[in-house]
């Protein structure tokens, strides 16, 4: 007589089912957390180029190599990018650096450097965003331009010189130094020795009244200081020390 089939029941099978799901789940993220283990540990696929690219004018690249040199710790996935970055960013003449790695074993290093717009007081420099940077090094800077302010106030005063640069194409001297002081007041030297008072109020008022007047003064002699912190005009003060006042509309 043929023995019936024992037949299991739905519980047993589905216990089995995940025993086994379990089993393989278990094996599978052994596997990996074994793998990860193994290549996020020091030596492991490291790398065996590394491309650093920039237009250099006032950066050394050597400081850069060095500096990839010393914080290049790790393979390609252990590498700490962050640490990298912030320690060649750290570099005073670089303004951003961008880093990828390639695989299997390649870093691309991407610097941009700091683009001075003006020097700022006697040993810094700044951008045109307004970021002040002192470098380590001295390096012949294009710019003549010399900003000065309190502490804190690069971005104002960039953004004043900016604006008045642009309203004075038309003038045949040009900006050579724009200060700031404590008291909020504006003070501007041209090229050719001149110096303007601007005040603290009425600024953009009282700078379009100089660029507007300033033909009808130099057509006499030339000025030597020019004073625009009044009302209804403006002092002169002449190369020989003589001084007038002038009234002006606008």
């Amino acid at each position: 007589m043929a023995k019936k089939a024992v037949r299991q029941s739905p519980v047993s099978i589905l216990n089995a089912w995940w025993s086994t799901w379990l089993m393989v789940a278990f094996l599978t993220g052994g596997a990996l957390v074994a793998s990860w283990v193994y290549l996020t540990s020091p030596g492991q696929l490291p790398f065996k180029s590394v491309s650093i690219q920039g237009e250099f004018e006032y950066l050394d690249r050597a400081d850069v190599e060095r500096r990839v040199e010393e914080y290049l710790e790790g393979g390609f996935v252990s590498l700490d990018m962050d640490t990298l970055r912030a320690a060649i960013n750290d570099l005073p003449w670089v303004a951003d650096v961008a880093i990828r790695r390639q695989w299997p074993d390649t870093l691309h290093v991407q610097v941009t450097e700091q683009s001075p717009l003006a020097h700022w007081g006697d040993k810094a420099f700044v951008n045109l965003q307004g970021d002040v940077f002192i470098p380590e090094k001295t390096r012949d800077v294009a710019s003549s331009i010399y900003l000065m302010g309190p502490e804190g106030s690069s971005y104002t005063v960039v953004e004043q010189y900016l604006a008045l640069r642009s309203s004075a194409v038309s003038l045949p001297i040009r900006i050579k130094s724009l200060s700031l002081n404590q008291y909020g007041e504006w003070h501007v030297k041209f090229d050719d020795g001149l110096d303007l008072e601007l005040g603290s109020e009425a600024v953009t008022q009282r700078w379009n009244r100089f660029t507007k007047h300033y033909s009808q003064v130099v057509a006499q002699k030339k000025p030597q200081r020019i004073d625009m912190r009044y009302e209804h005009g403006f002092a002169v003060r002449w190369s020989d020390e003589a001084v007038i006042e002038v009234k002006a509309n606008g």
